[in-house]
């Protein structure tokens, strides 16, 4: 096949960088803050069991014990819900663990998920949303 003919596979692109994005959108790192302070939603979904809404998160630069970590819902229809934890250091960057919530507390539809997290020294700093999906 001569060069010209190959075929010409697209790769989405990121808007900000210009850089191909993976294959996998989970592994995009979330916008660096001033302060280099990152919340990101690493899982937000309905669990197998069909009872619970699970929501994973961390943040990156910074690293201690006792911030708060606050996972809110909005849905596209205005439903709100949300769920804290307490910030854990792990390693260089503060771990949120898994929160969940009933089942009960959301509508069918699409979802947004957005994790803010309360240093103990330095504000709050707000993730990108993420989407969800309620079947």
């Amino acid at each position: 096949m001569a060069p010209s003919d190959a075929p010409v596979t697209p790769t989405a692109v990121a808007p900000s960088t210009g850089s191909p994005l993976p294959d996998d959108p989970s592994t995009i790192p979330p916008k660096p803050t001033a302060s280099g302070i990152v919340p990101a939603v690493t899982v937000a979904g309905v669990d197998v069991d069909g009872l619970t809404v699970s929501a994973s998160g961390f943040v990156a630069g910074v690293s201690e014990d006792g911030g708060t970590c606050s996972f809110g819902f909005t849905s596209d229809a205005g439903q709100t819900a949300s769920v804290s934890s307490t910030g854990i250091v792990n390693v260089d960057t503060t771990s949120c663990g898994l929160v969940q919530l009933p089942i009960s507390d959301f509508s069918r539809g699409s979802w947004t998920v957005v994790l803010t997290y309360t240093s103990l020294a330095a504000g709050d700093y707000v993730s990108e949303p993420i989407e969800l999906d309620i079947p």
